[in-house]
């Protein structure tokens, strides 16, 4: 797809966008990539769902030209967006990444929780900007050229690192 290319879900049950078994959102040339997902679950529901889920390897949300990639995911009970076993997030072109999630209030809830995901976010040229209520990382995020910024929003809660995790960038972090 070259112009913007925009997802946009809502669930009381489960993900509010889920994106995972190798699929490949993808723009080029000048599109943006926007993704908006949003779980509510009542605090007494079984279930838990995240509000944007990128899983399984092979899976990307990536853009090859000058576009941005915006994901914003929110939920009640779980984390806000998450990436797990692979799934990936990769402006590979000149675009920035720009983050922003909530998680729910519970310890464990990230707004951004990233699992078993080697080089998780990534652009090649452009900035990346994290804004979630805590983050929890077992991955990567770099940028090889641009800034890096990862900040953490929400009283008491903040930006874990497990071992073996990355933060890398050219430019400022």
């Amino acid at each position: 797809v070259d112009g913007t290319l925009t997802i946009d879900g809502e669930s009381n049950g489960d993900e509010g966008v889920l994106i995972s078994s190798g699929a490949e959102v993808s723009t080029s040339d000048a599109g943006d990539i926007v993704i908006n997902g949003t779980t509510t679950l009542a605090a007494t529901a079984p279930q838990e769902g995240q509000g944007i889920l990128i899983a399984s390897t092979g899976t990307i949300v990536t853009t090859t030209g000058s576009g941005d990639i915006a994901v914003t995911g929110v939920s009640s009970k779980d984390s806000g967006v998450f990436l797990s076993f692979g799934g990936m997030i990769d402006a590979a072109g000149t675009g920035d990444v720009t983050i922003g999630g909530t998680g729910g209030s519970a310890a464990g809830k990230e707004g951004l929780e990233i699992f078993d995901a080697i080089y998780s976010i990534n652009s090649a040229s452009g900035n990346i900007t994290v804004t979630a209520s805590s983050v929890a990382m077992f991955g990567s995020i770099n940028s090889a050229s641009g800034d890096i910024g990862v900040s953490a929003t929400s009283p008491g809660r903040d930006v874990n690192m497990a071992a073996g995790s990355l933060i890398d960038a050219t430019g400022t972090v």
